[in-house]
């Protein structure tokens, strides 16, 4: 019966063991894909904040009436 008992114990650990490490490979994609996130967030918004007027305000073409109206 103690034998019995141990091979169970023996065998959740090493089912336990697996998942530990899946869940460990889940993790660090997940890690390596937050971080390409992050990347290309911050390289976006760098060219957003490229993009905008230094002065802060549209430019004064942007408002004129195109010559058809």
């Amino acid at each position: 019966m103690a034998d019995r008992h141990l091979i169970e114990i023996e065998t959740r650990i090493t089912y336990q063991e697996a998942a530990v490490q899946e869940l460990s490979d889940i993790v660090s994609r997940q890690q390596l894909e937050i971080d390409r996130l992050s990347r290309l967030c911050r390289d976006l918004a760098s060219q957003l904040a490229g993009q905008a007027d230094p002065a802060g305000g549209a430019s004064p073409a942007e408002h004129e009436v195109p010559p058809h109206y």
